[in-house]
């Protein structure tokens, strides 16, 4: 009345016919075939497609390190030297102020006359900063920004306290220092004393 479990070992699925494929069909597969066949993958043009895409790749990558490049700060392009005293022919050259105060005293900047600028030898002189302190008998401290680049500059105070003398004539790299007077006295030229006043 039961079947018994071991009389079901080794049985299988009958297999179902395949289905008929319709003419259509099979014409079909043979064209499909036939064009993979007759149009295989150029060698040469997948080389020259792989070669192109490596170029431009490398030429994007170097154009984009050129940027990069040319964002960094110029260094000996800017320089300073601490004076007791300027001649007639330097007075007659200053143009505008821009001052700095805080509560130790201030900080003054003249720019020299861009078309007329004063010399000493190879060292062309951009500006005249005055140092000095609030109280009655402090000994003030100058200095000359020169360069040997005769480039066009820049003057601006910031809204820190600083006053920056800058340039982008040059194509490799940005020129920059910026100048501040401390609370203790002292003159800071990106951030780095450079001078004191006593």
């Amino acid at each position: 009345m039961f079947e018994k479990i071991s009389d079901r070992r080794g049985w299988k699925r009958p297999s179902l016919p395949a289905a008929p494929h319709s003419h259509l069909e099979t014409q079909n597969s043979q064209n499909i075939m036939r064009g993979i066949s007759m149009n295989p993958v150029n060698p040469r043009a997948l080389l020259f497609v792989t070669c192109f895409m490596c170029l431009y790749l490398g030429s994007a990558l170097a154009q984009q390190g050129v940027k990069s490049e040319a964002n960094l700060t110029c260094t000996g392009v800017i320089n300073t030297t601490v004076v007791s005293a300027l001649s007639i022919d330097e007075i007659s050259k200053l143009g505008d102020a821009v001052t700095l105060q805080n509560n130790f005293g201030g900080l003054t900047f003249r720019p020299f006359d861009d078309d007329d600028r004063p010399r000493r030898g190879k060292e062309i002189e951009i500006g005249f900063i005055l140092a000095r302190s609030g109280d009655l008998g402090g000994t003030p401290v100058g200095l000359i920004i020169w360069s040997e680049r005769n480039l066009d500059f820049n003057f601006r105070k910031s809204p820190e306290g600083a006053i920056s003398v800058e340039s982008s004539d040059l194509n490799n790299c940005h020129v920059l220092a910026t100048f501040t007077l401390s609370e203790k006295g002292y003159v800071l030229r990106d951030k780095k004393v450079i001078a004191q006043v006593h």
